[in-house]
C-alpha cells in the first residue's frame, strides 16, 4: 500500500515538471528597454551601489543592456561614446578607470559597457534633478486657477464657520438635555 502511494505521488510530481516546462514554451518573452530618463545622473550622489553591483554581477551574464536614449543602444557604441556618457553621469573628479578600479575589474571594452548600463539604472532609480515639480508641469497658475483657488478658501472658511456654529449649538441642546435628564436612584 505504502509502495502505491509512493508511485502516485511520484507521477503527480512528474506530471507538474512536464506542465511547468510546457508552459515554459508557451509563454511569449516579453520585456522593454530600459532609457536613461532626461535629466537624471548621478552627480553629487554616492556611487557605492554602482561599485557594488560591478562587483557582484558579471557582465557576460547581461542579455540586454539599458538604453542612453530610444535610439542609442549601449551594445552599439564605441569607446569614445560610452566613457562620454560615463562621464556625463558622473561628478567631474570621478573618472570611469577608478570605479573599475574600485570594484576591482579590469578596463576593457565589456566592463565600461556594463559600467554605463549600471549608472542608467542607477540614475534613473535616484538621479532625478533637484526641484522637480512630479504634479504639474508648469510653474505658473493662470488667472482663472487662482480666482477657483480663492473661491474655495472662502466657501471652506464659510463652512468652517457654520460648523463650528453648529457645533456649539449642538453642544448646547446636549447639555440642556442632561440638565432635565431625570437621576435614577
Amino acid at each position: 500500500m505504502a509502495l502505491g502511494g509512493f508511485l502516485v505521488l511520484a507521477l503527480v510530481a512528474l506530471t507538474l515538471i512536464v506542465q511547468l516546462e510546457l508552459d515554459k514554451q508557451h509563454v511569449p518573452e516579453c520585456h522593454m528597454s530600459i532609457i536613461l530618463k532626461k535629466k537624471h545622473s548621478l552627480k553629487g550622489k554616492t556611487l557605492l551601489l554602482v561599485i557594488r553591483q560591478l562587483k557582484n554581477v558579471d557582465p557576460s551574464s547581461m542579455r540586454e543592456y539599458a538604453r542612453v536614449n530610444a535610439s542609442k543602444s549601449i551594445e552599439d557604441m564605441d569607446f569614445n561614446d560610452v566613457i562620454k556618457h560615463i562621464k556625463e553621469s558622473v561628478d567631474d573628479n570621478t573618472t570611469p578607470e577608478e570605479i573599475l578600479e574600485f570594484a576591482r575589474k579590469e578596463a576593457n571594452l565589456q566592463n565600461y559597457k556594463f559600467l554605463l548600463h549600471i549608472l542608467i539604472l542607477q540614475s534613473n532609480e535616484f538621479g532625478q534633478p533637484k526641484g522637480q515639480d512630479l504634479v504639474t508641469p508648469h510653474t505658473q497658475r493662470t488667472a482663472d486657477e487662482t480666482n477657483v483657488q480663492t473661491k474655495r478658501k472662502r466657501n471652506d472658511e464659510a463652512d468652517k464657520d457654520e460648523n463650528s456654529g453648529n457645533l456649539e449649538k449642538n453642544w448646547k441642546i446636549i447639555e440642556r438635555m442632561q440638565l432635565h435628564r431625570p437621576s435614577r436612584k
